[in-house]
């Protein structure tokens, strides 16, 4: 989503409201660590241009769904996500640490709602009906119980016995 100066100082009122499909590139999924894919980005959210001192701030909802590997088995699922944010963009340079200088008089919000997607990429998402595979091939999960003395150590049973 792109703003330009000239688009926003043409506004008959200063509040706006937008509403747009995004798709984010495969550079963006590549750079999140377990993130498989993103889709269905909805971006809502409202605007308000300061004609006076040339600054926009925007409230951004944005919702999804991203696909994330199961802590489980691997598998892909798909994790349903919205998250919210609020940016300012300064067309002139500005004193404060808060706004986000612009150049070339466009403004891309690009950077920011990847940001908001990546911070809401869970950590870890179990699969509904997924289960803990107990064996695979040359491996076995046993209680412990169920585990005996590793031989390689079995002689040192022996070594406290007087």
């Amino acid at each position: 989503m792109k703003w330009n100066k000239s688009q926003l100082v043409r506004l008959s009122i200063p509040s706006f409201t937008y509403e747009e499909s995004v798709k984010l590139d495969s550079d963006f999924i590549q750079r999140v660590p377990n993130l498989l894919d993103v889709k269905n980005i909805e971006v809502k959210g409202r605007g308000h241009y300061y004609d006076e001192t040339e600054n926009l701030h925007l409230q951004v909802l944005v919702k999804g769904v991203m696909v994330v590997p199961c802590a489980r088995s691997l598998e892909p699922v798909d994790y349903v996500f919205e998250t919210e944010g609020e940016i300012d963009y300064c067309f002139s340079e500005q004193l404060s640490d808060e706004w986000i200088v612009v150049k070339n008089n466009t403004i891309d919000t690009k950077e920011f709602i990847e940001e908001l997607v990546m911070l809401e990429v869970p950590m870890r998402v179990v699969k509904e009906g997924s289960t803990l595979n107990r064996s695979g091939k040359g491996w076995e999960v046993k209680s412990e119980n169920e585990v005996g003395i590793d031989p390689r150590l079995e002689k040192l049973k022996d070594f406290f016995k007087e």
